[in-house]
């Protein structure tokens, strides 16, 4: 083999090693860069596992407020209060708008309609200390079957009986997120949720909240 044909033999070689270390630098490089899976770069990650937690704010609402979201106006979200918690049921509208069954949950707080399974408004409002054992059973049922089946968009920290906590301790009661509820950073999350088609059941022939509403 001529000279010529080993030198040429030997600049070949050394150009496959450049282009291979040139390539494993940039591997190197692009894999620093990207972005991780919550969206936040490796370096700016935050949080357990180096992801950043989603925060969640959920919007104060006065009694005042609720008011408007009876679905008189279809162009706003239709809500009800439930001890303090505030959900949106734009879905059931048929149910929970003016002419259905339920009309008189919606635009108000409806935890005593809840607590005693009664559709008058002579029933509404918060007050539950004069209530049963059974009744406060009830309320807690209500209160986990509507943390599951729709969004909770806001929540209400105003004194409402003559009983209530301080405003601070009122604020913070029976506020946990459920954690079924998506992470939502906005200050009005007003979406509509869904409801499915349970069975019903219950004592002294009182639905459970397994009944459809």
């Amino acid at each position: 083999m001529s000279s010529v044909t080993l030198q040429l033999a030997r600049l070949a070689k050394l150009g496959l090693l450049l282009v291979t270390f040139l390539l494993a630098v940039s591997s190197v490089v692009v894999a620093t860069a990207s972005p991780s899976p919550d969206g936040a770069s490796a370096s700016s990650s935050s949080g357990e596992g180096g992801k950043r937690k989603p925060s969640r704010q959920l919007r104060v609402i006065t009694m005042e407020q609720l008011r408007k979201f009876d679905g008189t106006n279809t162009s706003l979200p239709l809500l009800i209060a439930l001890d303090r918690r505030v959900y949106d049921v734009s879905t059931k509208r048929d149910v929970y708008g003016p002419g259905g069954g339920y009309e008189t949950f919606s635009g108000r707080d409806s935890t005593r309609n809840f607590a005693l399974y009664s559709t008058e408004a002579k029933n509404d409002g918060s007050c539950i200390d004069d209530l049963g054992e059974k009744e406060i059973k009830m309320l807690a049922e209500w209160r986990r079957w509507f943390d599951e089946h729709y969004p909770l968009v806001g929540v209400i920290t105003e004194k409402l009986c003559e009983n209530d906590d301080s405003a601070e301790d009122t604020a913070r009661r029976g506020f946990a997120i459920p954690s079924n509820q998506k992470s939502n950073d906005q200050q009005q999350p007003l979406s509509a949720g869904q409801d499915p088609a349970p069975s019903s059941s219950g004592s002294r022939g009182r639905p459970s909240p397994s009944t459809e509403l």
